[in-house]
Parts: structure tokens; sequence; C-alpha cells
């Protein structure tokens, strides 16, 4: 029965682990997209269109912060489209409890 069941503990290791990878991949996916569309921003700026609609997903964040998840713009934290499984839980402003900072 042991050998059973490490086979089964390996092969539930590997489900997850391969869970994991695929959302990093979606993650990174998101990020690249979002770098795609922050460059297609840099090419309109010197135009009169207005693009503050565009800019929905990024949040200003002090300097002197690390941007947690994301990438960094021009001083603003740009936040992820998908966000990290490691449960390490955070109050957030509304007192409600979320798994993690992202």
């Amino acid at each position: 029965h042991t050998d059973s069941f490490d086979f089964i503990m390996k092969l539930v290791f590997i489900l997850i682990l391969s869970t994991y990878l695929l959302a990093l991949t979606w993650a990174q996916d998101d990020l690249d997209a979002d770098d795609e569309h922050l460059d297609s921003l840099d090419e309109n700026e010197d135009s009169d269109e207005d693009t503050s609609d565009d800019m929905s997903f990024v949040r200003p964040y002090p300097s002197y912060k690390f941007c947690p998840y994301g990438k960094m713009y021009k001083g603003r934290c740009i936040c992820p489209a998908a966000c990290t499984f490691i449960y390490k839980p955070v109050c957030g402003s509304n007192w409600r409890t979320y798994s993690n900072e992202c």
C-alpha cells in the first residue's frame, strides 16, 4: 500500500506543480499584453487623443515603495491580471481578509 500511496502523492505533486506553472505562464502572457498596450500608449503620447481610460489598470504607487506584483511603468504599479496562489493573508482597508497582497 505504501507504493501506491507514494505514486498517488507524486501524481498529486506533479498536478499541483503543472497547474502553478500554467498559472504563471498565463500571468506572464497578461503582463506581456499589458506591455504591448503601454507601448502603444507611448506611441500615442504626443497625440491629442485622450488615453486616460486606457490607463485604468495602472495605479499610482509611491516611488519609495516596492511594487509587490506586476511591473512599474512611469512611477506607477501595473496590477497583473492573475495573482499568485501563495496564501499569505492580508487585511484590506475595507476590513476584509484577502488571500495575499495581490
